[in-house]
């Protein structure tokens, strides 16, 4: 009856001890399954928010690059086709294809690479059609199309063009290379059949990464309806296990849709390569539970047939054999205990390792983010600086016919007065080098003209030390010829000249276009007898200029808006002089400049630290 009990004993708890040992085995598996899940998700979505970032710095630098261009057509359009190839020689594959515009009609009139033989019809194209019928100037992204003037595959960004007061004249069609986006997503390691596409809310697939050698390419494919990517019901993001429709393989995909634009950014890993440790991890638990599983069975097994045996030896033998069994369960318990501590460790290992990848993987993102963001800045200020320079020589030629004027008539006269005198054989030698000496003093300052225009407009190399009064008189010299003849007259107040530190042609350069804003000023708005007051003061330690005029003020709703880039209230101002001049106060000599309007006009001051 004992010997019965017993043997029932070791059968019930050796099959408890293996359910133990399963059910241990499973939550195990169950545990890592979830880190390692956790952990593709968090790589996935770490990732797709940094690439919606990139494309989202992209558009907007496109949409940009295109009102820019926009806005100089037509008077710059034989300047176009060096900025669009001055633009791709930024990446290793050109971004722009080409430069379309259209009439109102849809009629091509302007293409960077050559215009058809024939009336090119692009009336009939999506992103024609869809600037034609809406009354909104929004920038539009295309579907995937082959072009009719390039013949390549390209996504179209469009925007209406308007012609001066505003009406729809055509379209500005800018079309870019899907390449571009296809080779920049492989040039990112997200394992063999890692895939990070660009897809519409449309459900077309504008660029997609994928392995070559499959011919999976995937660019222009419609996405089912009911795909969460674009179903509008959805979350913006998420995470999303599938089947790719393109290659059949299943991936683990992190979705972000952009904002103000209908695209969406989807980085996907192949469950196999990301999961991978896991399913040998796997395996390793089901060995470890078939070995635990047989040792358990050995150890039923050899305990059965002890209790066999136990029935022929003494009760020395049996007091021995319970021994015996006291020490193997002793065994027992200490191989579980080491197998826990084991598994634990391994476990710490693995999350420890998953946080390093991830403090890598951010910190190698924050770093492409920082230098992408300083690269578009320097793009953009190179630009600015471009521009500004193109206008500043623009005044100057202006001011140089100016000054020239006059002379150029006292020469005539002087010309006519030798003709006269031949005529009329009153040419003697001493009234002729009276009259070439003349001639000659006129010429000379004409020269002096040029050399003062020239030596104004030369960069600074250092800060120095500058007499603010100098600089404003030889400002004013410059542009005093133009506004006599604009009938502006211009007061300069000094109660004692200041001496300012900092760079004198670009502190001159400032109050040049303050100046000549002001003359634009009151020439726009008719006064008779234009009036513009410089005064030079000191005021809490700062060295200011004020320059103010009567030509009727700023607009209140614009006021604020004046300093930032490509802003402008004139017909044809490229608005980048203010802020050009905001920029080398502010940056270049830690001044401050500033403005507000008057009674009859606008004052602007300029502060500079002594």
């Amino acid at each position: 009856m004992m010997y019965l009990r017993k043997q029932n004993f070791h059968i019930y708890a050796s099959l408890a001890s293996i359910l133990v040992l399963w059910i241990f085995l499973w939550f195990q598996y169950r545990y890592d399954s979830r880190q390692a899940n956790s952990a593709v998700e968090t790589t996935v979505t770490n990732l797709s928010k940094a690439f919606e970032e990139n494309m989202l710095g992209t558009i907007r630098h496109l949409d940009e690059f295109l009102v820019t261009l926009r806005r100089g057509y037509p008077e710059h359009k034989d300047d176009i086709p060096v900025l669009v190839a001055s633009y791709n020689r930024h990446s290793d594959t050109p971004l722009i294809i080409q430069l379309s515009i259209t009439d109102a009609r849809g009629i091509m009139i302007y293409n960077t690479k050559a215009m058809p033989e024939k009336p090119l019809d692009l009336s009939d194209r999506e992103h024609i059609r869809v600037q034609v019928n809406s009354t909104e100037d929004n920038l539009f992204i295309s579907k995937p199309v082959l072009g009719r003037a390039s013949k390549k595959w390209s996504i179209q960004f469009t925007r209406k063009m308007l012609d001066r007061d505003g009406k729809f004249a055509g379209v500005a069609v800018l079309s870019v290379d899907p390449d571009y986006f296809t080779n920049f997503y492989r040039s990112i390691d997200v394992g063999k059949e890692g895939v990070i596409s660009l897809v519409g809310m449309d459900g077309v697939i504008r660029a997609r990464s994928s392995v070559p050698t499959k011919g999976a390419d995937g660019i222009g494919t419609a996405l089912s309806p009911t795909n969460v990517l674009i179903n509008p019901a959805a979350p913006p993001t998420g995470i999303q296990r599938s089947l790719s429709p393109v290659d059949g393989v299943s991936r683990i995909a992190s979705y972000r849709r952009l904002k103000s634009y209908p695209l969406v950014v989807r980085v996907a890993v192949s469950e196999e390569e990301a999961l991978g440790n896991l399913y040998w991890h796997r395996t390793i638990i089901v060995m470890q539970g078939l070995i635990g599983t047989g040792g358990l069975l050995l150890i039923f097994w050899l305990a059965r047939r002890l209790n066999t045996r136990q029935q022929i030896y003494t009760k020395e033998l049996e007091t021995i054999n319970n021994s015996l069994q006291q020490r193997t369960n002793e065994l027992g318990d200490t191989n579980e205990q080491l197998e826990q501590e084991m598994a634990e460790r391994q476990v710490a290992q693995e999350a420890l390792s998953v946080k390093q990848t991830q403090l890598e993987a951010l910190n190698s993102s924050l770093q492409q983010r920082i230098s992408e963001a300083l690269a578009e800045l320097r793009q953009k200020d190179q630009m600015m600086i471009s521009q500004s320079r193109q206008a500043s020589m623009g005044e100057m030629i202006g001011n140089i016919a100016h000054q020239w004027r006059q002379p150029l008539n006292a020469l005539a006269m002087v010309l006519g007065n030798i003709q006269q005198a031949h005529i009329y054989n009153e040419l003697t030698s001493e009234y002729l080098n009276e009259t070439v000496e003349a001639g000659n003093n006129l010429l000379q300052k004409m020269s002096r003209t040029i050399n003062d225009f020239r030596n104004f407009f030369l960069p600074d190399k250092e800060a120095v030390s500058f007499s603010a009064q100098e600089q404003l008189s030889h400002a004013i010299t410059l542009v005093e010829a133009g506004l006599t003849s604009q009938n502006i007259n211009i007061h300069l107040d000094v109660a004692k000249d200041i001496m300012l530190t900092g760079f004198p042609n670009e502190y001159s350069q400032v109050l040049l276009n303050l100046l000549s804003n002001s003359r634009e000023a009151i020439k726009s708005s008719g006064v008779p007898e234009g009036k513009i007051t410089v005064r030079l003061y000191e005021q809490e330690g700062r060295g200011c200029v004020s320059i103010s005029d009567n030509g009727g003020g700023i607009a209140a709703d614009v006021i604020d808006k004046i300093f930032e880039p490509y802003f402008s209230t004139k017909d044809m101002g490229t608005g980048i002089g203010l802020y050009m001049s905001k920029m080398i106060i502010e940056r270049s000599m830690n001044g401050a400049i500033e403005t507000h309007n008057i009674e009859g006009g606008a004052e602007f001051v300029i502060a500079i630290p002594l």
